[in-house]
């Protein structure tokens, strides 16, 4: 598939405009007739340097002083970190690290078939909090758009 210049330029200000991988496909669809996979359109937007925005956290806007008073080094249990690898391995549909809020780090992938793994260095023993899991799935959702 080629994609004109006329493409690249709509794809980076879609992007630009804060729009989601999903509705680029949709729009690439509409106005220009290009079917893509989400993950070739991903590789694209790699390729072509476009940075994705961040949709800011919904809690930290609403944060006022008095919270933000309150905020130490308790307040860090709870808190998950999720990152999304750049790149991808073939057969792997996305796949990032984990770091959880008890200081467990991992790594996790979701394959082709939809199959989620998760791999830790406590071993296979490790489970997260039930509030650490619901934190990571939100996380994704978020990253995976």
């Amino acid at each position: 598939m080629t994609i004109t210049d006329e493409q690249k330029q709509a794809i980076k200000s879609w992007i630009d405009e804060g729009k989601k991988i999903s509705e680029v496909q949709t729009l690439l669809s509409e106005k220009f007739g290009i079917n893509i996979t989400y993950m070739d359109l991903r590789f694209l937007i790699d390729d072509l340097n476009i940075e994705l925005k961040k949709e800011p956290d919904p809690v930290e806007e609403k944060k006022d002083s008095s919270v933000e008073e309150k905020e130490s080094a308790d307040d860090q249990t709870g808190k998950v970190s999720v990152e999304l690898d750049k790149v991808q391995r073939p057969g792997i549909l996305a796949s990032g690290s984990v770091v959880f809020s008890d200081g467990v780090k991992g790594t996790w992938q979701l394959d082709q078939l939809g199959r989620f793994g998760l791999s830790t260095d406590k071993g296979a023993d490790y489970r997260p909090s039930e509030s650490d899991m619901l934190e990571f799935q939100n996380s994704l959702r978020t990253l995976l758009g």
